[in-house]
């Protein structure tokens, strides 16, 4: 065999084995993120029911935090209050860029009940499924949703 093929041979190897690398980041990735979501919008639930983002700490940003604290503000100011319940997911798309920043569509579904201020008459009850956007950005070992946006569906 020549020098020439034994080198297209090694690239070859090389780059086969970059490419697997690659898919094996990119699955473990998608992997750490269905798990984070999954862990997050249950704890957004809970942050509705209560009037407060806290549910969510070590799981968004502050920024996050603070955007879902203005729409919880929002919602009281209007007299109202908001019981939202998670149901599933399902991630559509990933695209992640250096390992440590990644954008996410999904499609979930959540029941939306509306109430009066003071909790005791129901105002609307909605079945509901969102597409939702999200940016994550990795720290360290896992993945923080760093902003949330229900897209048009």
């Amino acid at each position: 065999m020549s020098t020439i093929c034994r080198l297209s041979t090694a690239v070859l190897l090389l780059l086969g084995s970059a490419c697997s690398d690659s898919e094996q980041q990119a699955t473990a990735d998608r992997q750490q993120i269905q798990s984070l979501l999954e862990e997050y919008l249950p704890k957004l639930s809970e942050a509705y029911a209560s009037g407060t983002s806290w549910h969510l700490r070590g799981l968004a940003a502050e920024k996050e935090m603070a955007a879902v604290e203005k729409g919880l503000k929002e919602v009281a100011r209007g007299g109202r209050q908001i019981q939202a319940t998670f149901h599933g997911l399902t991630i559509e798309d990933v695209t992640s860029w250096g390992h440590a920043n990644a954008y996410v569509t999904t499609l979930e579904t959540w029941t939306v009940a509306l109430y009066t201020s003071d909790g005791k008459h129901e105002l609307s009850v909605e079945e509901r499924r969102d597409r939702v956007r999200y940016q994550l950005k990795r720290e360290g070992d896992s993945w923080l949703v760093l902003y949330r946006q229900r897209q048009d569906t």
